[in-house]
């Protein structure tokens, strides 16, 4: 393991100390757990980049569309 620091907003640290008294475990042993879920659910849903997107989608004509979205298209231009 490597050893850090991290700053917690008050509220973060007084919640996060009620949960460790709570569950009988370390503050740490709980930072580790939600680094750990985060980086999971991240890596099983990157972020793609628009670069890594151009071009798989291609632009519909107006007249392809149902009204409801032919509205809210030319709502939005």
């Amino acid at each position: 393991m490597t050893k850090t620091q991290i700053q917690l907003e008050e509220w973060q640290y007084e919640s996060l100390k009620r949960l460790s008294a709570r569950d009988a475990r370390s503050m740490s042993a709980l930072v580790r757990e939600a680094v750990s879920q985060l980086l999971g659910r991240l890596e099983a849903h990157p972020v793609l980049r628009l670069e890594e997107i151009a071009g798989k989608y291609t632009g519909r004509e107006l007249g392809n569309l149902k009204d409801h979205d032919q509205g809210w298209t030319e709502s939005i231009r």
